[in-house]
């Protein structure tokens, strides 16, 4: 059986979520080509709530009018607040386009401890990372509420292989 080229543009210059891409793709029957390009998201560097799935749509969109691909894949990270307590969560929404069609997913996120959620209330973008680099982390603030067990590529794999999958790709079989 031969294997079809895909083209796939992402809208990042991030290692790690094209590492993730790759990553991804390797489970499913695609001989794939990345195209790298970086597009505006339209919504804030850190995004809140709905507006973490607004910028992986947006960014999915404008890679449309600059790049020519059979697919458009955007990864956007931000925290939103959550459930019953109204906790403070690290989610990632990824978003893959191809012609008029549009799909969308997330990770599970990751639980903000509430001593950390309790000092970053209220912060902006700017705010945040220099409150990360005062615990000597780096910008990873999914590290930094993990104590440092996973990253955010955890985040990005798992809304990755969601979308896929909801667009129709299937796994490869391990048989």
């Amino acid at each position: 059986m031969s294997l079809r080229k895909v083209y796939i543009a992402i809208s990042t210059k991030n290692l790690k979520k094209i590492d993730a891409l790759k990553k991804v793709l390797q489970k499913f029957s695609l001989d794939w080509n990345i195209v790298v390009a970086c597009v505006d998201s339209n919504v804030d560097d850190s995004p809140l709530d709905n507006a973490i799935s607004l910028g992986a749509y947006n960014r999915c969109q404008n890679l449309k009018k600059v790049i020519d691909a059979n697919y458009y894949v955007s990864i956007e990270t931000g925290m939103s607040r959550r459930g019953y307590h109204n906790s403070l969560y690290i989610e990632t929404w990824a978003g893959l386009a191809s012609g008029i069609k549009y799909y969308d997913a997330y990770s599970s996120g990751t639980l903000v401890p509430k001593q950390i959620d309790d000092d970053v209330k209220g912060m902006n973008y700017q705010q945040l990372c220099q409150y990360i680099d005062t615990k000597k982390i780096g910008h990873d603030f999914t590290s930094l509420v993990t104590n440092e067990k996973y990253d955010r590529s955890i985040g990005f794999m798992e809304a990755l292989e969601k979308v896929f999958l909801a667009a129709g790709f299937r796994f490869i079989s391990e048989n």
